[in-house]
């Protein structure tokens, strides 16, 4: 989620390789707010571990990273991500 135009939260959804998280690092950097990077993918496989490597190395240093199998802490629920 990123803040939009007028302070609004953004929630960026979409399917596997879809450029969810491409498009959700170029708002946040074009907000030039605090970021939060809530990661919702779990890694089973040795792919996946690449993938979220590569991930780790593009996020600018400023983005607080935090891992999350639902969006239940920021109190959405109903969200199945599939990974718990």
């Amino acid at each position: 989620m990123v803040k939009g135009e007028g302070g609004k939260l953004v929630l960026i959804l979409g399917g596997a390789r879809s450029g969810k998280s491409r498009l959700a690092e170029e708002m946040a950097l074009a907000s030039g707010g605090k970021t939060v990077y809530l990661a919702t993918a779990a890694i089973h496989d040795e792919e996946m571990a690449h993938r979220v490597a590569l991930h780790k190395k593009r996020r600018p240093s400023g983005f607080l990273a935090e891992k999350a199998e639902s969006l239940h802490p920021l109190g959405v629920s109903g969200i199945d991500f599939g990974c718990g």
